[in-house]
């Protein structure tokens, strides 16, 4: 009997494989798993101008690139032999370069107000879907699997909210506290985020403006919905010499690798003063933390800004260096890499293992995110309810990328306050959402003390984490939505 087809490509392929084992400086090198990936993607576009209803659908390439990295991968044909280890790196990694690459932009000063309460909004969602992805948690250890990892429905914000990065390095300090397979899960569940955001996505904005009537108000394409010039951007020069010995570019990458040397040592010094000094805890912290390398690197990209704005203010730098349309550049290549990998290295196993909680928080959390987008979107985002509901949840189920590319479909000028809301409410959701991000390490922390000293107390941190994040989402919800009543005029008497 013949063997399969895929049996046979997969020999082939592996045969070939085998044989460049001889160029050493080539096999098993991080260089080769990036050419893959950019090999993933270049298919990717091809594929995508090949079938139109994928541009219809808003799909993004790196999703599509990370699906033909599942078929050609060790999964699968075994094409290509990317190394698991290497690629997990370089998400973690890309994600923090991505996330210090928008930090160091120049940004409008004011709008503060607006990007306050969109950062809130953003947040308010991910608790939303943290108070539900922990309270299913808790209900299938309780009466289906006892062994099921506590944060398991953490997943539910981490992948729709945060995206894969996040997932990532969170499922790998998961796994050494004892959740098996958890860094697969956490990249399932970014996936399937990306898919409601991008297929979703538009039956959503279809959904309210044809049964909600929620029309757009940011005016039509070449038009100005509010007496400001649209804004597009454009490589502006940064006032650097022509002449000069060193690229641009090179300045860029300079500027984010001194951040991220600055957050490589923070981390460094974080760990070396926890780790084994305060028993578990100490560990779970230290972990965590690294886990957080991307926020830590995105508050000193910040402050970078601020300092070299001052620096050149007092005349000691001439030149802005930073220059937005480069930054924005590396972003866009980052995000595009991270996501295409995280695709790329999913496991079928890890997926089995957890098939039923899987199903119900990743279709439970779709709706979720739209019924609070629309019901409590709409009460935040007054003045142009369509276009921000359409960004926010495009990012709130997948990334930044997605809600641009929702934003697009209802407001192609961006004539509306949509897209600052979304990038500066990303800035400020950094703060406002640090009480979530150690809540949601909380559980472990229970779990973890049970195992060492054989106690039964872990429930308790579990309610309390669950008891904790509800009555945030509730302070968030009404600082949301309440507002000023107008000053009335004195009668006259």
């Amino acid at each position: 009997m013949p063997a399969p087809t895929t049996a046979l490509a997969s020999s082939f392929f592996q045969s070939l494989l085998d044989h460049g084992k001889n160029l050493v400086n080539f096999n098993g090198s991080i260089l080769m798993d990036i050419l893959f990936l950019a090999l993933f993607l270049g298919l990717a576009t091809l594929v995508k101008k090949a079938l139109p209803f994928l541009e219809r659908y808003l799909v993004p390439n790196a999703i599509i690139a990370g699906f033909i990295g599942i078929v050609l991968g060790p999964e699968l044909l075994k094409a290509t032999n990317f190394s698991r280890a290497n690629i997990e790196q370089l998400i973690y990694h890309l994600m923090s370069i991505g996330f210090i690459a928008l930090a160091l932009k120049e940004r409008d000063k004011g709008k503060t107000v607006e990007a306050g309460r969109s950062g809130m909004f953003i947040v308010s969602t991910y608790l939303v879907q943290g108070v539900a992805g922990l309270a299913v948690t808790l209900g299938f250890i309780y009466l289906v699997d006892p062994t099921l990892f506590p944060t398991f429905g953490f997943f539910l914000p981490l992948g729709y909210g945060q995206g894969p990065g996040q997932c990532l390095a969170l499922g790998q300090q998961w796994e050494k506290a004892g959740f098996v397979d958890g860094t697969n899960t956490g990249l399932f569940f970014a996936t399937m985020g990306a898919l409601w955001a991008c297929i979703g996505g538009v039956f959503y904005v279809n959904w309210l403006i044809r049964r909600k009537k929620v029309a757009p108000k940011s005016g039509v394409a070449g038009t100005t919905a509010h007496g400001h010039e649209v804004v597009v951007e454009k490589d502006v020069a940064d006032e650097s010499q022509l002449s000069a010995s060193i690229d641009r570019l090179t300045v860029q990458v300079i500027l984010i690798g001194v951040v991220y040397l600055a957050t490589y040592v923070t981390v460094y010094v974080i760990d070396f003063l926890l780790r084994g000094k305060f028993g578990s805890f100490g560990t779970t912290f230290a972990n965590m933390i690294q886990g957080f390398a991307f926020i830590i690197g995105s508050v000193y990209g910040l402050l970078f800004r601020v300092i070299l704005d001052k620096l050149r203010a007092k005349g000691v730098i001439r030149n802005n260096h930073p220059n937005n349309y480069l930054l924005n550049r590396i972003s866009g290549l980052s995000f595009d890499f991270m996501v295409t990998a995280s695709v790329a290295i999913l496991s079928f196993t890890a997926i089995a293992k957890y098939w039923l909680p899987t199903a119900v928080l990743g279709l439970g959390g779709g709706f979720l995110t739209i019924w609070w987008c629309t019901w409590i979107g709409r009460k935040v985002f007054v003045k142009y309810p369509l276009e921000n509901l359409a960004a926010q949840y495009g990012m709130l189920t997948g990334t930044i990328s997605n809600g641009m590319a929702l934003l697009r479909e209802v407001d192609p000028d961006f004539s509306s306050d949509a897209a600052d809301n979304l990038v500066l409410g990303s800035g400020t959701g950094l703060a406002v959402g640090l009480p979530l991000l150690i809540l949601i390490n909380v559980p472990v922390t229970g779990y973890s003390a049970d195992l060492a000293n054989g106690t039964h107390n872990a429930w308790i941190y579990y309610l309390a984490t669950l008891a904790a994040l509800a009555v945030y989402a509730v302070i968030l919800t009404f600082l949301m939505i309440r507002r000023k009543k107008p000053k009335t005029a004195p009668t006259a008497s």
